[in-house]
């Protein structure tokens, strides 16, 4: 079964799944879901939420100095993602927030210097479930600010990495998400790869702060 986690710090209390915060989390995060479709394989058997205010706090920094860069009210709305992780995972980025580290596939952008997020709960299932998933069987619960996006064209191999973009804070596909193409290639689209620019050196941050 799947655990979901609302990520905040590293102290996790077990909410029972039928309590009224689980099922408000639980009925936002199938908004996100493409299809109508009944969801198949894995479903939630525990929920947890995670309390972190120094993450809480610098999120909403973030928030703030986004505004003042000129982000609209638009771009500043708070959106659900998700991601499958192992619980040893889980557990470290309740404590420091979710670092940015290489994978395998850069599909919207280089993984060293960003984060690739799942927007759609449905998505993420089936590909957990097409790829038999074993000891990712977390799945974390995330508020992002996509900020200002930029629409790129995935990449799946054998190109130059997409770098962050300036003047951005996020890359999505142009392709529009489609539950019922390829699901590589439907993953892929449905992401969004989330940045952010240190204010003194320009470069990259390990840790995006739009992401808690």
């Amino acid at each position: 079964g799947l655990v979901m986690a609302t990520i905040r710090k590293d102290v996790l209390t077990f909410m029972p799944m039928n309590c009224a915060w689980a099922n408000e989390l639980m009925d936002n995060v199938h908004k996100t879901c493409l299809s109508k479709a009944p969801l198949r394989g894995w479903i939630p058997m525990k929920v947890h939420i995670v309390d972190n205010p120094d993450l809480e706090e610098a999120f909403e920094d973030r928030k703030e100095a986004m505004r003042k860069m000129g982000r609209t009210e638009d771009e500043l709305k708070e959106e659900y993602c998700f991601l499958a992780e192992t619980w040893k995972s889980v557990v470290s980025m309740c404590k420091y927030g979710i670092r940015c580290s290489p994978k395998r596939t850069h599909i919207l952008g280089d993984t060293n210097v960003g984060l690739h997020l799942n927007r759609n709960y449905d998505m993420l299932l089936k590909f957990m479930t097409h790829r038999n998933f074993l000891s990712a069987r977390c799945i974390v619960v995330l508020k992002v600010i996509p900020g200002r996006s930029k629409k790129v064209m995935p990449r799946f191999k054998g190109r130059t990495l997409l770098h962050p973009s300036k003047y951005y804070d996020s890359h999505v596909s142009m392709i529009e998400a489609n539950p019922n193409i390829d699901i590589a290639e439907g993953l892929a689209n449905n992401f969004i790869y989330v940045y952010q620019f240190d204010e003194k050196t320009k470069k990259p941050v390990s840790y995006p702060r739009q992401v808690v």
